[in-house]
């Protein structure tokens, strides 16, 4: 099993950080209070699993690992799990998404709740018009398109990037959203 460590990063300053961060992001995601309040419930169990278990003060999937083994949840795909058991896989699979890239992907069918910064609520809304006004793309695809920009636009903006503008070819942070199979690799690393 591969243990990726983080310790000092712009998203992480020791484990309750990183879970009021993590909180913060799904408030801006526009995720509903009662869901935000049972990831936190299941993250304050890690947190304190972590204190019991771990002279580290810093998350790892190592640790993550071992609190799902603790809940009875193997690293291996089951189908016989209860909904709790799936819920705090979920829920700690977000968190470590958070932890290594400093973003959790909302679900595509609710991307509408994602608040963008106004810059990049301009940009989406000119693409939009774009869109429709000079590629004549039906209303379909102008959806399809626009939820895939909004995911887009919220990690630039989430990873402080304020406009399309100050994309480098280089960021690394850019190479990973586009690419499909560092998709996959961080999804097999992590769960």
């Amino acid at each position: 099993m591969n243990s990726l460590f983080v310790s000092e990063s712009k998203w992480l300053k020791g484990l309750d950080s990183l879970i009021a961060s993590a909180v913060t992001h799904l408030e801006n995601l526009g995720y509903r209070h009662g869901t935000i309040r049972n990831y936190q419930y299941t993250w304050k169990e890690f947190a304190q699993f972590t204190l019991e278990n771990s002279k580290e003060k810093t998350f790892s999937t190592d640790l993550v690992f071992q609190f799902l083994d603790s809940c009875g949840i193997s690293d291996k795909v089951e189908t016989n799990m209860t909904f709790r058991q799936r819920h705090i896989r979920n829920v700690m699979h977000a968190l470590t998404d958070f932890a290594l890239h400093g973003c959790i992907q909302r679900r595509s069918h609710v991307v509408e709740k994602i608040k963008l910064s106004d810059n990049m609520e301009e940009t989406l809304s000119g693409y939009e018009q774009f869109c429709r006004e000079q590629l004549w793309s039906p209303l379909g695809t102008i959806r399809s398109r626009k939820r895939d920009i909004t995911r887009f636009l919220y990690y630039l903006d989430s990873h402080g990037i304020e406009s399309v503008k100050e994309i480098q070819a280089s960021d690394q942070a850019i190479e990973f959203f586009l690419s499909p199979s560092k998709k996959e690799s961080r999804l097999k690393s992590t769960f």
